[in-house]
């Protein structure tokens, strides 16, 4: 099922995750923010969404990605790839002529977290 999902399903695209039974993608991967946003926003216009709901973002430094193949420091949390992908969301929902679509987040928006 991943697989038909997201074509990034490779091990190189995955950050540690603290339950190791489950892997999520680098938040900081620019293909993953382009495919995800694009995804996010098909799906909106398909169903006439008034919001979407990022999961798990804003959960802070919890996960860490180590890979050298993802434009940060290996160890980085996810915390910048959160705020640069929750941009990306809205840019692409903006540009889709989706502007009133609100972005929500399951925790603290991630750029409250970022400090100044």
């Amino acid at each position: 099922m991943r697989a038909s999902v997201c074509p990034l399903s490779t091990d190189a695209h995955f950050q540690i995750h603290p339950d190791p039974n489950a892997r999520t993608h680098c938040a900081q991967h620019p293909a993953w923010q382009k495919h995800l946003a694009e995804r996010i926003t098909a799906v909106a216009r398909e169903v006439g969404a008034a919001a979407v709901y990022l999961d798990e973002f804003g959960l802070g430094g919890a996960r860490r990605c180590y890979s050298v193949r993802h434009g940060h420091t290996p160890g980085a949390t996810s915390t910048p790839g959160e705020i640069a992908m929750a941009g990306q969301v809205r840019r692409t929902l903006d540009e889709a002529g989706l502007k009133d679509v609100a972005i929500y987040f399951e925790y603290s928006p991630v750029d409250a977290l970022a400090g100044p």
